[in-house]
Formats: structure tokens, C-alpha cells, sequence
């Protein structure tokens, strides 16, 4: 009997009383901790139930006391607070208005297929480079975890996106995830495993393949595993380790997100071997033998090119969502001195490399070559920096340890590795002669001498640019991307004496979030201007309010890279009919035949087919490249032959046939009607954009904010008591419409800090002694006293937690009011239409608590329209993958938990308001 009691006592939704207040608890107790929140929703804390020494007790939820708020518009406040934390069961999208994401319609789509099946979401999310696969697969995330489908989430992603996924969940989503890193491990307490510590977490996936942690991370009981880049995780020559740790995840993990650009080499194996892991177990029929089941299968993929999305809006006959892109190469023709300067370089890598072209100094010469075609000062910063290392090493005599290094310096990646000078400290020393230190110090203390003089002077390639922003590029805002911090340091100091008072703004990865945001604000700001920035923006940061035109000051060495950045600007809502795109490179230098065998091909066979097999993002498929251009070009490449590699292009444009040919462009389950009519409910009357705004001017109004409303925005005409990460100057425009245009504008949701303390604050005054406002009494359009009683009813599934609020409305005789007067009566009670009447008429409230109903007929009814909702998704469900899985009948396995609780209770009495 007493384990009963505590199994009662102790599950979710219930109350109990301890520490001398009421806690309703959270989640099933994790022996020995119970998460629990106050009632009135202001605190949260874990009770350590054996020092509790058995004084917790069991208990209701207390009745609203029949006492009315010296304000009525405490009691309205009150409701709409109530309705706006619970999150209604059968709403279509709950992570929608809880998320700072501006997702368009075709974003939706994934997360409408997500939810078919919230019990086990499989998708591969495939969309190509600039669709959003990030908020796609986010809004997934938050979905599920607002839903109760999920609580422990992992996140696999290569080592240098972990921080930009943290970004995105934090900036978009309002989630916080651990990165696996130094910091973390330095934070963890002694002895604790740090797969197990962490609800949420993102590591690097071929940190978590490593053999130390593999078999840990395949112990968690993961509710969620997101795979970035999975294409890495397919099954194929040099990562099978990769592929056998997803496997493992995708055999224990109920939900599992694939997201890649690149599912599909060209090479059928590897497409294979991603859907497998959707369905390692077969319980979704989506293999046929070793053959895809195409018509499973498409459930549970959502591959979409820019062109796909395009048609899906034109059946609709709406307008084409994207601007069009003006893609330019701008060759720049080396001066004499610069030619000269390349010809040195090219001597340079011979005296490294010697008779051995395959040795580690390889990547070192091409390191100096691409530092010199970006900017005098990344390559004199370059050659200060090896003439520095070679000077220690020439001090003692070091061991002939040369391991080719990695690709930091080759690889374009948005943290700026190659300014690390990584080749350099991989090839320290390729040769065991104090003599070769020697030999190479003074062949670079000879060109660091020569290019001096000359590091911060305009180049040819910097002069082509300021002809470009002063010429055609003019009258609109520009993003210049550059590899190197020295680059831009170098842009940023002589771009301004050019530009003829056109601001010139910069960012790189040392800035702070704080900084970036500064930046990014006063350039958006800004009438005309340019920003110099490297990689940190190239992924994550939607830039089409900010600017139109974006200029690459050099190539980077990925096809991938190039559209990433294109894609800040050339987007879904881009106010400029046209994008312009230009592609700075030196002639007769290695960036030129990166673009003629790498870029211009990626592009022309994307042109044609849609598509560009993975490999053209690969690191070792651009190492390849560029290791096959210096042994058929020499170490300065100078032929311009359009037709030297048209066999391999041929290969090259045949794979990408086949992976078109294979994969799943243009399906979608899902048509934009269906998305639009998902978006009118979310978005019901009490959440729309323009109620939600109404709601925050009063509610921040009790505590001194002042607004005026204009059209979808809020203006402050007046500070009040700062918010969390809310305390916007007079004259700021605020609003709660995702789809208004950023520039300008602080954009608030649900989940915002400020709104979710505002909402804390007014629960905890509305449940207080000494200010309480659950009950409330006003004028209406009713012959006689009318009571309504709001309840809220917790329901519990195998992998969810559901809630709903319900009311009950009925006359002191007992009648029952029908559901369409009741909606009629508490409409006008939010919209402000009633007032509170002059008189006593406490006798009524004092009525309406003792003939208020125990709920359970309203729970009853709200469980049955729940059910109904879930039976026809699982006949559908049925349909596709048969009777009796287990995933699809556990949809409609709701029970109900606890009591319900009563939470407000609003009379409405004859009369003119």
C-alpha cells in the first residue's frame, strides 16, 4: 500500500507538498532526485528525497479562493498566461511560436513528417546547401522535446560545427546543449562519465567513434541522435568506424535525424547504406533486399533542390520565393612584381619538396602560394611566422619526425584554421641537415625582406575589388568574404581610403556573440556599406535583410563552401530582385586552377543535373585535386586549357546523373496547402501575431514598459524594469510576426527570456494571498449568472507527456452551456470587451466554488477529441507499414494523469460592459 502511495505521489503531474510549499512534479523521479516546479510556475528545483525524512505529503491542486483582483485586467492577464505555457496536445506545431526561427513554408515540411510519427522519427534530410537543413532539423528537436517524445538528444557533427550547432539551438531555438570539448571535460565532476551527465549534448563524430568513447556512447539511452553531414557516415572505403558508430546509435535510439547536403556520391552503396540506418530493424519495410524501397522510403526522406522548392510554390501559383543569382569570375592579372612573386614561391616548394612530390612539405608550399593569392600581408605574416620557427629549430637540433599533417590549412572551414599556420607546425622539419634550416632561412629572410615594403600596399587583386565596389557592385550592401584575418585586416585598412566614405565593417571568429551582434546591427543599420568577413558567417546567420551582393576575395577549395556563403544572402525573403556573386582570383596562380578544375566544374555540372556528388566537398577528394594539379602542372600552374580534364569531368557529370537518377528530388509527402493550413491553427486567435503583441504591451505595462502599436510592431515609448535579455532604448520596434523583416527589429516568441519571466511573474501574483487573480467576475450578454471553470489535464503515453486546458461552463441551476456560447463569452473576455460591474456580488463567487465540477467529464471529452485525432493518423500509419507496430500503436496509448487541475474560474453576470 505505501509503495502504491508513492508511486502516485511521485508521478509526473501530481502534487505534493514539501519545504513547507506545494511542487507539482516533472518527471518520473530519478532515484534518488524528483524534478519539481512550484504551482505557481516561478521555481523549479530537484528534492534529494531521502533528506526529505519522509515529510513529503500528498496533496491537491488549491481551489481559486473566491476573492476578486483589485484590477480586472489581472484575471484576463491571468487566463492568456495560462493558455500560452500549456502546451495544447493538439496543437499543430507547439516549437513554432516557442522559437526564434523565421521558418518558411517548405521549411515546415520535414517537421510535418516528423510528426506522422512522433513516436519514431526517421527522416534523412537532404535538402541542398542554402535550403535551412539546420532550422529544418531543429525545429524537429524542439518539437519533440516540447511534445515529451524526447529528452536526451545528441548531436554528431564534424569537430568544427560544434560550436555552430550550440549557436543555432541557443540563438533559434532557446536550447541549451554541452559541446564535448576541454571546457566540458574540465567542468565535469571526478569520476562521472560525460556521455551519461548531459541531457543534450554535441560532440564531434570521429571524436565519438574513437575507441575510448565509442562503447560509452552506444550505453546512453539516447532519445535522439542528429547525425550532421551523414554522408560521412555511409558505408564506404576509409569510414567504416564512422558507420559503425551511427549504426549502433540507430539500432538503440528511438528518433533519428540524418541531415547531409550530399547524400549521394554518385555511387548507389553509399545512398544504401544511410536509409539502412533509418531502419536497421526493418520494422519500416524501407529495404527491399538490398534494393531501396522507393515507395517507403520517400516517407521518411525529404530531398529538395532550389529548383524542387521553386515548382512546389508555382503549383501553388505563388511567386518564385528567391531572388536570381548573377554568379561573375573576375580573373585578376598579375602585375610584374606579383607574377615575379609566384615564380619565388614556385622555387620555394621545390627546395621543400626536393625529388619528392607526395612529401608533407607539399601542403606547406600550397599553404604559402594560397596565403600569397589572398594578400601581401597573409603572406608576409606567413613567411614572419616560418622564419620564426625555423630560427628555434636551427637553435637545437630537432628529430626528422615529418607526418603529413592535416587538412586545417587545405580544407575551407569556418573557424580560420588556416590562419593557424597548421602546415607549418605539422612539417617541422623534412630533413635532419642543420644546413637545410639554414638553406631555407635565408631564402625566406630574402623574400619577408622583398615583400616588406610592399605587405600593407594595395595589390592588384585589392585595386580589381575597389574598382568593382565603386563601379557595379555600388548603391547596394556587399559582403566580402576572406579566408585569413590577415586578409581582412588588410581589407579593412584600405578599403575605407577607396570607397569614398562607405562604411567598412569586419568580422572575424574572435569576436565575441556580443560583438558579432554589434557588428551585424550597425551594418544593417547602415544605408550603404560593406562587410569584410571571414567563414564565421558563412553557416547559421540568415544576412538577405543585411545585404545583396557578395563578393568571395578568394576561392575557397570547396564547392560546399562557396554556396554556403552565397547562401546568407541568396535566400527565401531576399528584398532584392537580384543576387550578385563575384569570384575574385589571380591568373596564373593555384586558385586558378582550383576554380577551372574544381569550381567552375562543381558549378556547371550542378547547372545541368541539379546536383553535385558529395565527393566535391570531401577533403580528401580536394586534396586529390590539388595534389593531381601540381604533378600535371608543375609547382606554378599557369595553363588555362579548358579541355585538359574532360574525361574526368565526363566521370564527374555521370555520377551526378546518377545521383539525381537515384535520390529523391522534388518528392514531398506534403503540399503547401497542407503547410498553410498547419500554420492557421498554430496560430490561433489567442497566438497570433498581433494578440501576442497586445498581450506583451500589458503584461510589460505592470511593470512600467510602455508601447505604441503600430500595424505588426510594438514601438517603446516607454523603459520600464529590465527583462531578461530584454531592455531595448525608446524608439526600439519590437514584435512578435516571424515574418517581418529583421533588419531593425527585435523579434520576440514564447520562449523568449523576457516573455517567459513576464509570464512567471504574473502566475506567481495571480496564485499569491496577497494579490490573487484566478478569479474573476464581469458584465455580459447573459440572462442570468454564468460560472466558467478552466482546467488543465495532463495525459501520459509510453513516450509522452500531453496537456490540454478545457472549461466547463454552467448556470447555478446546472445547466450546461454548449461549447460555441462559451467560446463566444470568453473571446470577448480576452479581447478586452468586458468590464468588471459595480456592486457586491461575492455571494456569487462563493456560489460558483461550490458547485464546481471535479473536471473529470470535461477531461473525459478532451481525451476522447484527442484519441479521435491520433486513430485516423494511425489507420493512415497502419496503411503504409501494416497493422500492429508497435511505434504507430502507441499513439492513441493515453491515460490520464493525476486530477485535474483547477486553475481559474471567471462569473459572468447580466448587464451592459
Amino acid at each position: 500500500m505505501q509503495e502504491d502511495l508513492a508511486a502516485m505521489m511521485y508521478k509526473p503531474g501530481a502534487v505534493i507538498r514539501a519545504r513547507g510549499r506545494l511542487w507539482r512534479v516533472l518527471e518520473e523521479p530519478d532515484d534518488p532526485f524528483l524534478s519539481v516546479e512550484s504551482l505557481d510556475g516561478a521555481h523549479h528545483t530537484l528534492l534529494y528525497l531521502p533528506r526529505e525524512h519522509g515529510a513529503v505529503r500528498h496533496e491537491s491542486s488549491p481551489e481559486p479562493r473566491p476573492v476578486l483582483p483589485r484590477d480586472p485586467e489581472q484575471h484576463r492577464l491571468y487566463l492568456e498566461v495560462e493558455h500560452l505555457r500549456t502546451l495544447q496536445a493538439d496543437a499543430p506545431f507547439l516549437a513554432l511560436q516557442r522559437s526564434r526561427v523565421v521558418p518558411h513554408g517548405y521549411q515546415l515540411v520535414p517537421l510535418l513528417m516528423a510528426l506522422e510519427s512522433p513516436a519514431r522519427v526517421r527522416l534523412l534530410i537532404a535538402d541542398d546547401v542554402g535550403l535551412g537543413k539546420t532550422i529544418e532539423a531543429g525545429l524537429i528537436v524542439k518539437e519533440l522535446l516540447l511534445r515529451g517524445f524526447a529528452h536526451r538528444v545528441l548531436v554528431l557533427t564534424p569537430a568544427h560545427l560544434k560550436e555552430d550547432w550550440a549557436e543555432a539551438f541557443s540563438r533559434f531555438f532557446h536550447l541549451r546543449f554541452n559541446v564535448f570539448g576541454s571546457q566540458l571535460l574540465r567542468e565535469l565532476p571526478p569520476g562521472k562519465n560525460p556521455w551519461q551527465i548531459h541531457e543534450r549534448l554535441i560532440a564531434g563524430i570521429d571524436l565519438a567513434k574513437r575507441p575510448e568513447h565509442r562503447d560509452q556512447v552506444l550505453a546512453q539511452p539516447w532519445d535522439l541522435v542528429v547525425v550532421d553531414e551523414a554522408h560521412l557516415a555511409s558505408r564506404v572505403q576509409g569510414r567504416n568506424e564512422r558507420h559503425r558508430l551511427v549504426r549502433g546509435l540507430a539500432e538503440r535510439t528511438g528518433h533519428l535525424l540524418l541531415v547531409t547536403a550530399t547524400p549521394h556520391s554518385g555511387h548507389p552503396e553509399s545512398f544504401v547504406s544511410l536509409i539502412r540506418h533509418l531502419d536497421p530493424d526493418g520494422q519500416l519495410g524501407l529495404m527491399a533486399g538490398e534494393a531501396v524501397n522507393r515507395a517507403r522510403a520517400r516517407r521518411h526522406v525529404v530531398q529538395r533542390t532550389r529548383d524542387d522548392v521553386l515548382k512546389w510554390y508555382g503549383a501553388e501559383g505563388k511567386r518564385s520565393p528567391f531572388p536570381e543569382r548573377d554568379p561573375q569570375p573576375v580573373p585578376v592579372e598579375p602585375s610584374k612584381n606579383e607574377a615575379q612573386l609566384f615564380a619565388l614561391l614556385s622555387e620555394y616548394a621545390g627546395l621543400l619538396m626536393g625529388n619528392n612530390p607526395n612529401a608533407p612539405a607539399q601542403w606547406l608550399a600550397m599553404h604559402f602560394m594560397r596565403r600569397a593569392a589572398s594578400s601581401p600581408l597573409a603572406l608576409y605574416q606567413s613567411l614572419s611566422n616560418r622564419i620564426e620557427r625555423l630560427t628555434a629549430l636551427s637553435q637545437e637540433p630537432a628529430e626528422s619526425d615529418a607526418t603529413e599533417p592535416d587538412l586545417g590549412p587545405l580544407v575551407d572551414r569556418p573557424d580560420e584554421r588556416g590562419g593557424e599556420e597548421g602546415a607549418d607546425r605539422a612539417y617541422d622539419v623534412a630533413w635532419i641537415e642543420q644546413v637545410r634550416i639554414k638553406t631555407e632561412l635565408g631564402y625566406l629572410t630574402g623574400l619577408q625582406e622583398a615583400l616588406r615594403a610592399r605587405a600593407r600596399r594595395p595589390d592588384s587583386k585589392f585595386k580589381r575589388l575597389a574598382e568593382l565596389l565603386n563601379d557595379e557592385l555600388a548603391g547596394k550592401k556587399t559582403i566580402v568574404f576572406t579566408r585569413y584575418r590577415d586578409t581582412l585586416e588588410y581589407l579593412g585598412s584600405l578599403l575605407p581610403r577607396r570607397l569614398e566614405g562607405l562604411p567598412v565593417f569586419t568580422l572575424h571568429g574572435g569576436h565575441t556573440e556580443a560583438e558579432r551582434d554589434d557588428v551585424l546591427d550597425s551594418f544593417a543599420r547602415a544605408e550603404r556599406g560593406v562587410l569584410v568577413a571571414t567563414d564565421v558567417i558563412s553557416e547559421g546567420l540568415n544576412l538577405q535583410y543585411h545585404a545583396s551582393q557578395v563578393v568571395h576575395y578568394e576561392l575557397p577549395w570547396n564547392p560546399n563552401r562557396l554556396e554556403q556563403r552565397n547562401g546568407r544572402v541568396d535566400r527565401f525573403g531576399q528584398p532584392e530582385p537580384v543576387v550578385r556573386v563575384r569570384m575574385l582570383f589571380y591568373e596564373r596562380s593555384l586558385d586558378a586552377l582550383i576554380f577551372r578544375r574544381l569550381i567552375d566544374k562543381a558549378l556547371r555540372i550542378k547547372d545541368q543535373f541539379g546536383v553535385v556528388p558529395n565527393y566535391f566537398g570531401d577533403e580528401e577528394y580536394v586534396k586529390g585535386v590539388v595534389q593531381s594539379i601540381f604533378q600535371k602542372e608543375g609547382f606554378l600552374p599557369h595553363s588555362q586549357q579548358a579541355g585538359l580534364f574532360e574525361q574526368e569531368e565526363a566521370d564527374d557529370a555521370e555520377l551526378a546523373r546518377r545521383a539525381r537518377q537515384e535520390g529523391f528530388y522534388g518528392h514531398n509527402e506534403f503540399q503547401l496547402p497542407d503547410v498553410e493550413r498547419a500554420l492557421h491553427q498554430t496560430y490561433g486567435h489567442l497566438t497570433t501575431p498581433e494578440r501576442l503583441n497586445g498581450f506583451f504591451a500589458r503584461a510589460a505595462a505592470q511593470w512600467g514598459w510602455g508601447f505604441k502599436s503600430a500595424g505588426a510592431k510594438l514601438t517603446v515609448v516607454q523603459r520600464g524594469r529590465p527583462l531578461a535579455g530584454f531592455d531595448p532604448p525608446v524608439g526600439q520596434a519590437v514584435s512578435f510576426d516571424p515574418w517581418l523583416p529583421e533588419s531593425d527589429l527585435l523579434k520576440l516568441d514564447l520562449a523568449h527570456p523576457a516573455v517567459e519571466e513576464l509570464m512567471e511573474r504574473l502566475r506567481a501574483r495571480a496564485w499569491s494571498d496577497r494579490a490573487p487573480a484566478r478569479t474573476g467576475l464581469f458584465l455580459a450578454d447573459v440572462a442570468g449568472p454564468v460560472f466558467l471553470y478552466l482546467f488543465r489535464a495532463r495525459f501520459r503515453g509510453p513516450h509522452e507527456l500531453a496537456e490540454t486546458l478545457y472549461y466547463e461552463a454552467r448556470t447555478p441551476a446546472g445547466e450546461e452551456l454548449d461549447g460555441g456560447r462559451t467560446e463566444q463569452l470568453l473571446a470577448a473576455l480576452l479581447a478586452g470587451e468586458l468590464v468588471q460591474p459595480d456592486g457586491n456580488h461575492e455571494h456569487l463567487l462563493h456560489q460558483a466554488v461550490q458547485l464546481a465540477p471535479s473536471g473529470e467529464a470535461g477531461r473525459r471529452r478532451a481525451l476522447d477529441r484527442l484519441l479521435a485525432e491520433r486513430s485516423k493518423l494511425t489507420e493512415k500509419l497502419s496503411r503504409v507499414y501494416g497493422p500492429g507496430v508497435a511505434f504507430v500503436q502507441e499513439l492513441t496509448m493515453l491515460e490520464p494523469l493525476g486530477s485535474p487541475e483547477w486553475l481559474a474560474l471567471t462569473v459572468f453576470v447580466g448587464g451592459r460592459s
